[in-house]
């Protein structure tokens, strides 16, 4: 007999729950489909085709069955069978990826619940050009300051990347860089070449592991040098703005570091502006500008310059600040390239956001100038500050004081 005293009611029910529970757990568990059979569905009807860049897409009637599951196409890509799949709530499919525009059958299935498949019934399509044979097609290689400039066209606004090669020291085609875009129009340069004549090529490619003829050109570099930041100096125009705000300092704007930036103060008016003197004759072809980029949240945002105007001259200005006698030679604006909203950013935005954003000048009409003013006249999100991390200007020197 169980003496009163020492019986604990909570221990028997834990002991009996516990007991329960490695019963039930001995017991094994099947899955299988709720309901099952061998009975295939009916075929699709009605197959409409709509021939796309690189594949088709592919509208049917599904049929009536109750527990079908969805409808499955299977195609060639690059001489593999590959297979693509639409749901029962959707009465259409896409092909994409295909290398060429040579027709193909390709087969619709039916599949239920059960994995039971319906006879095939077979469509033919005809792909239009594929995007990377178009874009390929519109590459142009061009001569550029310091290197080459390659152009290119994706309508279709398309996923791909271009690799970028030029000739080594051994005179070996080399990859210099990829780029990866959806962009409708592609502009990238490759530079940091002398002179004379070298082979430049480009290759384009897409998510599916196509990839076109090589365009080789040869040419010959336009002369360039990145002029020398250390002849450079602010010069305080009387109605400049103060770029020294919170800590920071004016003279990061042309340091060569793009981890150390100016500031101004807020609410002191727009256009923001500060001049600075070249230390000599200067013509010209291109400049970089980087945001300020210490974390995710200041990219496209917090105070970065957007749009701004860039005016020369080659005397000295008067100090009281007066626009008389200073040429706009360039206006400017900042492209996102993913186009989405401020906060968001994506990887190809991130690049260009490090790699500086470029912007070339008309060496035709643009006057040597030693003088430069930036106005800059709006920030990624309005602020009542700007920010930026560094500035660079490329071309050629006339000569120096």
């Amino acid at each position: 007999m169980i003496k009163q005293e020492n019986y604990n009611p909570m221990k028997h029910i834990l002991l009996l729950a516990c007991t329960l529970f490695v019963f039930g757990s001995c017991t094994e568990k099947t899955l299988a489909p709720v309901v099952t059979d061998d009975i295939p569905p009916g075929e699709v009807t009605n197959a409409v085709v709509e021939n796309i860049p690189g594949g088709a897409n592919i509208k049917f009637l599904i049929p009536e069955d109750t527990d079908l599951a969805y409808v499955r196409a299977t195609f060639l890509r690059n001489g593999v069978e590959r297979d693509t799949r639409s749901s029962l709530y959707t009465n259409q499919l896409s092909i994409e990826g295909l290398s060429d525009v040579t027709p193909q059958d390709v087969k619709l299935y039916s599949v239920d619940r059960s994995e039971n498949v319906s006879n095939p019934v077979s469509v033919t399509i005809e792909p239009m050009t594929p995007s990377y044979l178009t874009i390929y097609e519109s590459l142009k290689i061009t001569p550029d300051f310091g290197g080459a400039r390659f152009t290119w066209d994706n309508e279709d606004e398309t996923p791909i990347f271009i690799n970028l090669l030029a000739d080594d020291t051994t005179s070996t085609l080399k990859s210099r860089e990829i780029h990866y875009t959806s962009q409708v129009i592609g502009d990238r340069s490759l530079r940091g070449f002398a002179s004379e004549p070298i082979k430049f090529a480009a290759i384009v490619g897409d998510r599916y592991d196509n990839y076109s003829d090589t365009i080789i050109e040869t040419i010959t570099p336009l002369f360039e040098e990145k002029f020398d930041k250390t002849e450079w100096r602010i010069v305080p125009l009387a109605n400049d703005h103060d770029w020294n705000a919170w800590g920071f300092d004016d003279e990061n704007i042309y340091d060569d570091n793009t981890e150390s930036y100016a500031h101004t103060w807020g609410g002191t008016g727009w256009p923001q502006m500060f001049t600075i003197d070249l230390g000599g004759l200067k013509k010209f072809s291109r400049m970089k500008l980087w945001q300020r980029l210490s974390s995710d949240g200041f990219y496209y945002a917090h105070g970065n310059p957007k749009t701004w105007e860039v005016y020369g001259r080659a005397d000295e200005p008067e100090m009281d600040g007066s626009w008389d006698n200073w040429t706009l030679i360039n206006e400017c604006s900042m492209v996102k390239p993913s186009g989405l909203p401020m906060g968001s950013v994506t990887n190809e935005d991130i690049d260009a956001a490090h790699d500086g954003h470029e912007f070339t000048f008309d060496v035709d009409t643009t006057p040597e100038v030693r003088y430069i003013r930036i106005k800059i006249t709006a920030t990624w999100d309005g602020a009542t500050y700007c920010n930026f991390a560094e500035m660079s200007v490329f071309g050629q020197s006339q000569g120096a004081n």
